[in-house]
Formats: structure tokens, C-alpha cells, sequence
């Protein structure tokens, strides 16, 4: 492991917190990030990004602009959460969506996903 030096101050708003994490989508970099999440509001100092080296004896450069990691904000708030069994009407909806997803062209762009 490894710590990369974020020469960024990091500060939120009152409760909220950020997720950070390896640029998402973003394949060959030498390192990855490991995931965490920061209160941002209350963490008053930079925030290092501890890291595993990907390629063994690398010996290269690292050039300006490498993406090092994804910083997403979000709210905190208490979430109850229930873990239980399907509903057969639950089970029921995932055969159909998964039914209209094998049988009908851009289905979810259509039918499923929220307007844009």
C-alpha cells in the first residue's frame, strides 16, 4: 500500500460527507484507490488517498492529469433497511422486466428508465 499526497482541501456542507474512490471506469492505471468515505464537513485537514500499486517494480512517470480518484459528495441521513425474501408480486416484476429486456430492442431507454 501506498499514500498519494491530495494537495486539496476537501470541505462540505453541514452533513454531508464525500465517497471516495478510483476513477470509475478508468482502466491501466499503475495504482487504485482505496475506497472509503470522509466527513468532509467535520475533517478539517487534506485528506491522503492510501492506494495499492497495480504493477510490480514500475518504473515509469506519472504525467500531469492521470486521474487519481473520484470524490462524490452526498448527504448523510439515516436509511432503515430491511433484508427479507421476495414477494411472489416482486418476484413476479423481476421475470417481466427480465422478459422485456431479452425480447424488446432499447426496452429500458423506453419502457424502464426515467424520462430525460
Amino acid at each position: 500500500p501506498i499514500k498519494l499526497i491530495n494537495p486539496w482541501y476537501i470541505k462540505t456542507k453541514p452533513g454531508w460527507s464525500c465517497y471516495i474512490t478510483a476513477p470509475v471506469n478508468h482502466f491501466g492505471c499503475p495504482f487504485t484507490i482505496m475506497s472509503g468515505i470522509v466527513d468532509t464537513d467535520k475533517y478539517n485537514s487534506l485528506i491522503q488517498f492510501p492506494a495499492i500499486w497495480n504493477i510490480p517494480n514500475f518504473d515509469d512517470t506519472l504525467f500531469a492529469g492521470i486521474p487519481m480518484a473520484h470524490v462524490i459528495p452526498f448527504k448523510r441521513s439515516k436509511q432503515d433497511m430491511v433484508c427479507r425474501a421476495l414477494t411472489e408480486k416482486e418476484n413476479n416484476n423481476i421475470e417481466k422486466t427480465n422478459f422485456m429486456l431479452g425480447t424488446r430492442a432499447d426496452c429500458y431507454k423506453n419502457s424502464i428508465r426515467a424520462e430525460r
